[in-house]
């Protein structure tokens, strides 16, 4: 029984505040304010960051693979484009070319931006990567409201070269190894910015020092293809073998 007289005051309290709330009366609110609406202009992108898209397995340790998704709020299903990153081979900064991958997001693309393995791992393990991303963005398309069909590969420098070879081994399964192997790497589409196409003329048309730095076996598109020097392997140039040599590159054997 002492507790009913609390029960009541509590009741009083709630109405009284419910009062206030159909009143308008909350704080903040000023009297005669005027009430400005704006028209949205872009639609909302949701960005999702670090997403693990392959495992690549060795005898020592497990790497993880990342790549980070723009993805348009809206209910269509939408063409996907994968970005690879430039780096010389010797990185795969995927997180780069912001203003780029927004744009292509606002124009109402699903974009991805994938990492790679680069040197001192060597052909064909970026390629490998590449297509194991097209993969991975093909199993997951209902998540992300992809539409399978209309997957592409854009890239820069080193990452044109990714996009190239993506587009240029269309239907040969050579490079289609790890996870989601009942998924489909081919594109539909592939665009590449001052992409490298011919791992043997790098420095063609450069000055003499710059072409003479492109005949070392230690440049990266020689570490690419052939290794890095280690113990009694002194390593070798980019054009030391005239049959390995040629099968690492968009404008070789897969050239058509």
């Amino acid at each position: 029984m002492k507790k009913l007289p609390l029960l009541l005051t509590g009741g009083l309290l709630l109405a009284g505040m419910a009062s206030c709330v159909n009143a308008g009366e909350l704080a903040g609110n000023t009297e005669g304010a005027q009430v400005i609406r704006v028209e949205k202009t872009r639609g909302r992108i949701d960005a999702l960051n670090d997403i693990v898209y392959s495992q690549v397995k060795s005898t020592v340790a497990v790497r993880q693979l990342h790549m980070s998704l723009l993805v348009p709020r809206n209910g269509d299903l939408k063409p996907a484009i994968i970005y690879f990153p430039g780096g010389g081979f010797t990185s795969a900064a995927w997180n780069k070319f912001i203003e780029m991958r927004m744009a292509l997001a606002a124009a109402g693309f699903v974009v991805a931006a994938a990492e790679y393995r680069t040197v001192p791992d060597t052909f064909p393990a970026p390629v490998i990567d590449g297509k194991a991303a097209v993969r991975y963005l093909r199993e997951h398309a209902a998540e992300y409201g992809i539409d399978p069909s209309r997957i592409g590969v854009l890239g820069d420098s080193a990452g044109g070269y990714m996009a190239q070879m993506l587009a240029l081994t269309n239907g040969d399964k050579t490079f289609d190894r790890g996870d989601n192997l009942a998924q489909s790497s081919d594109v539909q589409a592939a665009a590449t910015l001052y992409g490298i196409s011919n791992l043997l003329n790098i420095g063609e048309g450069f000055p003499q020092a710059i072409q003479k730095v492109h005949q070392s076996p230690a440049v990266t598109e020689a570490l690419l293809v052939h290794g890095s020097a280690f113990r009694d392997w002194p390593g070798a140039t980019i054009d030391s073998d005239p049959q390995k040599s040629p099968g690492g590159q968009p404008d070789g054997p897969y050239q058509r």
